[in-house]
């Protein structure tokens, strides 16, 4: 399996707009950049018909050390969750067909 990489994207900006590569790559990273800015200040990002990306702090975990017999607590962490729209995952089922 195949993946897509910025430049992969920015040749699918570029051929949808028409529009020069650099244009094509600022665009894309404007809504990057938008993207993290949104989710740096804890507030949800949805895409209608694409999906919603939200960040979350993870609490601490504790991790047992068989080797050392000792357990050790993991700090807490942001994370981001990706919740994909009933559209986007019907699109992928009927594509991987």
């Amino acid at each position: 399996m195949a993946s897509a990489s910025r430049n992969d994207l920015v040749k699918h900006v570029q051929g949808s707009l028409g529009c020069t590569r650099a244009e094509a790559r600022g665009y894309l990273e404007a809504v990057l950049d938008g993207v993290m800015a949104h989710l740096r200040d804890n507030q949800k990002v949805s895409f209608s018909g694409f999906g919603t990306f939200e960040a979350y702090e993870r609490g601490p975990l504790r991790r047992y050390n068989m080797n050392t017999k000792t357990t050790q607590t993991l700090p807490a962490r942001s994370r981001i969750k990706f919740t994909p729209s009933p559209k986007l995952l019907e699109a992928v089922a009927n594509g991987a067909d």
